[in-house]
């Protein structure tokens, strides 16, 4: 948490942080820092709370906009929101821009999610993204890497039974679709690396073939498979 400590030594604490990562790894020494830097208690305090939600909707959006309105409890004290989640709507993001775009004074927001990238642009251009909290992001970012790149160097029919096997999954909930949108952005990384070398028209709509696939997945209803498969035949 040496970032945020540093902000809150000068005096510039943002109004919104994003934390990619794993709660468990992220969460502990979170809490230890508004404690410790902040003197805000985490527990029993009405101006302290823990959103935890497998996917972040419409209407978890509405509920914090409602406690954002009002002010702190404590005279010049502060209001903290951690939100938690692997998935977030885009109709939710939406409703959270009103909100980031106008923040209530001494309001603070620290949102843990698996990876920035499942923000839209605009949300993404108003929090500032803290990278290097948590334990165990680096060993994530190499395995999803690993597999994007075993991905790739797979023959066209394991490829679709690799996509298959993953929508599969999602479908009988043995995965979340936020898994498939962290596939996509290992594999639009890798992709995308040595972009300068994209030089042909059909490497560069590879690249854009995933982003598509993922900006479709966050829809409340995309049929996860059709969308790998497009993926799988287009890079």
């Amino acid at each position: 948490m040496e970032e945020l400590t540093l902000h809150v030594k000068n005096g510039n604490l943002y109004h919104a942080y994003c934390i990619p990562g794993r709660g468990g790894d992220i969460l502990p020494g979170l809490k230890a820092f508004l404690e410790k830097e902040l003197g805000l208690a985490t527990v029993g305090n009405p101006d302290f709370r823990h959103i935890s939600v497998e996917s972040f909707g419409i209407d978890d959006s509405r509920r914090v906009k409602e406690m954002h309105t009002t002010l702190p409890l404590a005279e010049g004290g502060r209001k903290v929101f951690i939100i938690e989640t692997n998935a977030v709507t885009n109709e939710a993001q939406n409703s959270l821009l009103k909100i980031l775009e106008e923040p209530q004074s001494g309001t603070h927001f620290f949102i843990i999610v698996p990876t920035a990238e499942m923000f839209l642009p605009t949300i993404r251009s108003r929090v500032m993204i803290i990278r290097d909290v948590g334990g165990n992001q680096a060993s994530s970012r190499n395995e999803g890497g690993i597999r994007a790149e075993a991905f790739l160097a797979m023959p066209m029919k394991d490829r679709i039974a690799f996509v298959d096997d993953l929508a599969a999954d999602i479908s009988d909930e043995k995965a979340a679709k936020q898994d498939a949108v962290c596939f996509l952005n290992d594999l639009e990384s890798l992709l995308s690396r040595n972009i300068a070398e994209l030089d042909t028209a059909a490497k560069r709509q590879s690249v854009e073939a995933v982003i598509r696939a993922r900006d479709y997945i966050r829809d409340r209803s995309p049929s996860v498979k059709q969308l790998l498969e497009y993926v799988a035949l287009s890079v």
